[in-house]
């Protein structure tokens, strides 16, 4: 899943207007030159110039206290955070009042391990600007690693007080209260962050709750559709920091972001600006072949990947894009031979065995369909959607007992969704067990009340018992 936890916002403006606020200092104008990059550290390239450019840019205007905070930025976003916090000391040493400096200094501390010190930052920061919901949750996960969690859960639950819609506040009261062994409470937290956001780290975080609580049944569903990987959460503060990372791996993380915000416009400028840079990057052509997979240009988004099938033979991401485009094109050959070939490539690659299921359900081949979801299952899949369409292709390849262990998955984790009670209720019917299948119908009608697709499967088991009679 595209990261529903994450928030983008338009940066540049906002940096303008942030950075107008810091302005000239008196003060600064005493202040010795910034630091340079630490001993043993040697950026290059871009980081490097951009380094150099902002150190001449300080030396012309010494009490620019903007200037020096960019520099502060620069380092910071491109792992350089002692030299960051170095920055960091000397523009408050004349400039004690704002909280966003307060704020990037505790980040950099505590990327230094320095915990103390960034919680106390982070509440300097907090009384200045107490209304910014980041300043609570964040502090809160650094006091569950020092093993504060009393403290974690005040932090946290004062995030959601001042934002009730911010899944960071959510994700670290759970994990606060857990550590003081509540787990039905953080249960209670997590659930009601997943009213509001899907996201498989919820579901794993729910996993683990039952877990926690000797119930391994109940924890199985959700740990097999979550994912343990923690998110990035909405920090409009963070974001703004990244926005002075450098390289090619940051324009790719920029693009992304826009992408899965559907801001194809921006995400295309983008593009456009870093294949000046990088020509021959096979991960932006990727980027670039999918604005025009959006636009529904098949052409140009085949001539793209041909492009850099070339430049990269062994690409697996190429080939399973351009299994996706031909599929798209209608040439089921080529994306068969595509998908193929890029789990040949990488065999470990999800998305490819998915790909490939797909195209032998389209192909109305249904063994090797099963057989094919049965590798990319093994391999790891935390979408609830996607284990109903395996459910229902094993169901259809004859396999019911395993389509009934696939579909009880899915409604355990995702029971307002009705074709999960079907296909479980079809699964147990086709293995002779009757009364299990009439009361999978009833157990979702009491979830789902009058749903057509569940009445509807009801009236088909009794119209076909009807006509064997």
């Amino acid at each position: 899943m595209a990261s529903a936890l994450k928030y983008i916002c338009a940066v540049p403006l906002v940096l303008m207007i942030a950075f107008a606020t810091w302005g000239c200092s008196d003060s600064a104008s005493t202040l010795p030159p910034p630091p340079s990059p630490d001993q043993g550290m040697a950026p290059a390239g871009e980081v490097k110039q951009a380094i150099e450019a902002q150190l001449a840019t300080i030396q012309s205007d010494p009490s620019n206290i903007t200037n020096r905070a960019e520099l502060a930025m620069i380092y910071q976003a491109n792992a350089m955070p002692q030299t960051a916090v170095a920055t960091w000391n000397q523009i408050l040493s004349v400039e004690p009042t704002a909280p966003q400096h307060w704020y990037m200094l505790a980040q950099a501390q505590y990327k230094l391990g320095n915990y103390e010190d960034a919680v106390s930052a982070m509440a300097t920061a907090r009384d200045a600007s107490p209304e910014r919901s980041p300043l609570w949750w964040q502090p809160a996960f650094w006091h569950i690693e020092m093993g504060q969690a009393a403290e974690a859960e005040a932090l946290a639950r004062q995030s959601i007080t001042i934002d009730p819609n911010n899944p960071g506040g959510y994700v670290a009261c759970a994990l606060a209260i857990m550590e003081q062994d509540r787990p039905s409470e953080a249960r209670v937290v997590l659930e009601q962050l997943l009213a509001k956001v899907q996201h498989p780290y919820i579901r794993y975080l729910i996993g683990q709750t039952y877990q926690r609580e000797r119930q391994p049944a109940l924890a199985e569903p959700w740990l097999a559709q979550g994912d343990p990987r923690k998110p990035s959460f909405p920090d409009l503060w963070q974001t703004e920091l990244k926005e002075f990372e450098r390289g090619i791996d940051a324009s790719l993380s920029r693009i992304d972001d826009l992408l899965e915000q559907g801001r194809n416009t921006d995400a295309s400028a983008r593009i456009q600006e870093a294949m000046l840079k990088w020509p021959q990057d096979v991960n932006l052509m990727h980027r670039q072949s999918e604005i025009y997979r959006r636009k529904g240009d098949i052409r140009r988004w085949l001539v793209v990947l041909k492009q850099a099938e070339k430049i990269d033979p062994e690409n697996a991401a190429t080939h399973l894009n351009l299994s996706l485009a031909y599929n798209q094109k209608g040439d089921s050959s080529l994306a068969m031979t595509h998908a193929m070939r890029s789990i040949d490539i990488n065999p470990t690659m999800t998305a490819a065995h998915l790909q490939l299921g797909r195209l032998y359900i389209l192909s109305d081949n249904l063994p090797e369909a099963a057989t094919t979801l049965d590798k990319a299952f093994e391999l790891g899949v935390e979408d609830p959607n996607e284990r109903l369409q395996y459910a229902n292709v094993l169901m259809r390849a004859r396999r019911p007992a395993d389509a009934e262990r696939e579909a009880l998955l899915v409604t355990q984790v995702s029971p307002t969704n009705p074709l999960g009670w079907c296909v479980l209720a079809e699964s147990r019917y086709a293995q002779f067990k009757r009364d299990e299948a009439f009361k999978t119908l009833s157990d979702g009608l009491a979830v789902l009340p009058r749903n057509q697709s569940i009445l509807m499967m009801r009236q088909k088991f009794e119209a076909f018992e009807k006509s064997q009679q």
